[in-house]
């Protein structure tokens, strides 16, 4: 789809359901569908509008709200590996992080 910046929450949730139906690894009912189109309108525009559709993010995120609204006294977590893109050197009080570094090449402060 290109550049969502002109797209609205409707389009991008369009596209973003059409991406799901074509992985392979994704066997969703149809209610699942549904569902994801009904907690997309709930996300405020510019969330959706900035929402990586090429992965499982808004997937993954609303199966944890519906793991916390299932049992409110219960803590609901996932854990999952992320890939981190920096597109600029990010500082903190002990390391530096550069663009296309990897962590094993992230340069303590001296």
């Amino acid at each position: 789809m290109g550049s969502f910046a002109r797209a609205n929450k409707a389009e991008i949730c369009d596209y973003f359901l059409e991406q799901l139906r074509r992985r392979p690894d994704l066997n969703l009912p149809a209610a699942e569908y549904d569902q994801l189109r009904e907690h997309f309108r709930g996300l405020p525009t510019r969330y959706a509008t900035d929402v990586n559709v090429e992965s499982l993010d808004v997937l993954n995120h609303k199966r944890l709200l519906d793991a916390a609204r299932a049992d409110e006294a219960a803590v609901s977590f996932q854990v999952r590996s992320v890939e981190v893109v920096l597109g600029r050197a990010v500082a903190d009080d002990n390391v530096v992080y550069s663009p296309g570094s990897s962590f094993s090449e992230v340069r303590a402060r001296t």
